[in-house]
């Protein structure tokens, strides 16, 4: 019994003096060589680039196995954790942060391993071209190169106007188009990754480079794509749409506009000269009529350029153009055209001698117990109030002796016409169709009024004398 209570005293002993030994060396001893080297390391590690007033996008690189954190000046509110990668690289996109020349970000980078925690800051200096971001590999990296391989964008054409794409979820995609990052930026699905870009805003070209900036879990990646020649399927539903269109002109006193297009299809109207969110959007109804409130557009002036952006229901568009013109011109008054007199020979007026006998016929009767002088009597009575309607009224001069026509000359004459117009009445009764006739020449319009007078009471006297 005495010999096991030694036995235990002894290792008790034993274990006091190790323990006084080695104890002060574990827990007490000030930061060893080991310590000293590793710090030594995460400060090596540390790779911090310059930040610009207009740096959107930033990479970094730390130790592996620590942790960033990110704070503007002394705002604490701003204090932000940064993710690392397992190669201790890091990316931020500022979002919507603007910075002032002169501001300073604060980087706290922590090694928990050694409970060691460094501050280091940096100056924000003056925007520059191609400092929206920083700190990009010139040769992609194995982590730039997985993402790429995760992401998935689909063609892109002239016409796109939504864009859907798919990346690692919970990144962040922005845009740059001609050195130019957007502003704006879109977060992928925290479950599929799946995310929508908007090219409203845009106009696309064929050829064109557009490239998206992808940033996620501390990897930055740019992702290019090339604007696509257009699909014969959509350049056919543009072409119909460009076809179908019809647009009346656009006058500064314009409020409200009415067309003509292809049926349920969606109208943008916008004026470039105002803001961009001024957009105004109709839609055409079965037969493709639509109108449209122009005052919601603000007030046109001329040459202000009013955009039409006609959508169908698949996406296919078309754009139109058109300039706002001073004002819109008055009525014109609607007048019926005077009726131009018809153009008479001066001295021969025409005398249509069958339209003469036509209506005598119906003045008379055109029955067959008419008989035939009273018809040839309508008939030269027709003919002499028509002579002597078509004869221009002149003064009477005195004649000269020696141009005087004789009596018996104006007697003959008028005798010879007598006879013609006796002549033509007997050629057109119809009990008289085989005689032979020779038609006579009017010379009436070359007498003067009051030969014509004499000429209308001769003419009944002889034709008196001869039935």
């Amino acid at each position: 019994m005495r010999k096991i209570k030694i036995n235990r005293l002894a290792i008790l002993l034993t274990f006091l003096a190790v323990f006084s030994i080695s104890g002060p060396v574990v827990w007490g001893q000030e930061p060893t060589q080991f310590n000293a080297e590793s710090e030594k390391t995460v400060e090596e590690s540390i790779f911090l680039p310059a930040i610009h007033e207009n740096t959107k996008i930033y990479n970094g690189k730390s130790a592996v196995g620590t942790t960033v954190y990110y704070q503007i000046s002394d705002r604490e509110e701003t204090r932000t954790a940064v993710p690392v990668n397992e190669t201790g690289k890091f990316a931020i996109d500022f979002g919507t942060i603007n910075f002032t020349i002169g501001e300073t970000i604060r980087f706290y980078i922590l090694d928990e391993s050694t409970d060691w925690t460094t501050e280091l800051e940096q100056s924000i200096l003056p925007a520059a071209t191609g400092s929206e971001i920083m700190g990009m590999n010139q040769t992609p990296s194995e982590e730039e190169t997985a993402l790429q391989e995760a992401s998935s964008l689909p063609a892109l054409y002239p016409y796109t106007k939504e864009y859907t794409g798919r990346t690692v979820p919970g990144s962040t995609i922005r845009l740059l188009i001609d050195g130019v990052l957007s502003e704006s930026f879109v977060k992928s699905d925290s479950s599929s990754g799946g995310f929508q870009w908007s090219f409203i805003d845009e106009t696309l070209q064929i050829g064109q480079a557009i490239q998206f900036v992808i940033v996620s879990k501390g990897t930055t990646s740019i992702l290019d794509q090339i604007v696509s020649e257009p699909t014969e399927e959509w350049k056919a539903a543009s072409d119909k749409i460009k076809k179908e269109t019809i647009l009346p002109d656009i006058y500064s006193t314009t409020t409200s506009y009415t067309g003509k297009t292809i049926s349920n299809a969606l109208i943008a109207v916008e004026n470039r000269q105002s803001p961009k969110d001024l957009i105004l959007e109709v839609r055409s109804d079965e037969k493709g009529n639509f109108s449209a409130d122009f005052s919601s557009l603000g007030k046109l002036t001329e040459n202000d350029t009013i955009l039409f952006t006609i959508t169908d229901a698949k996406g296919s568009y078309a754009s139109f153009e058109q300039f706002v013109l001073l004002e819109e011109p008055a009525e014109l008054e609607k007048t019926e055209p005077a009726n131009e007199p018809e153009i008479e020979s001066e001295n021969e007026p025409i005398i249509d001698s069958s339209k003469i006998e036509k209506k005598a016929d119906l003045e008379v009767g055109s029955s067959s117990v008419i008989d035939k002088p009273l018809r040839a009597k309508a008939a030269t009575e027709l003919m002499s109030n028509q002579i002597e309607e078509s004869t221009p009224k002149a003064p009477v001069k005195e004649s000269d002796g020696d141009n005087e026509m004789l009596e018996s000359d104006k007697l003959g004459t008028v005798f010879s016409s007598q006879s013609s117009i006796e002549e033509q009445i007997e050629q057109t009764d119809p009990e008289t169709d085989n005689e032979s006739v020779d038609k006579g020449s009017s010379i009436f319009s070359s007498l003067p009024l009051p030969i014509l007078v004499l000429l209308g009471a001769i003419s009944m006297g002889g034709f008196l004398y001869k039935h």
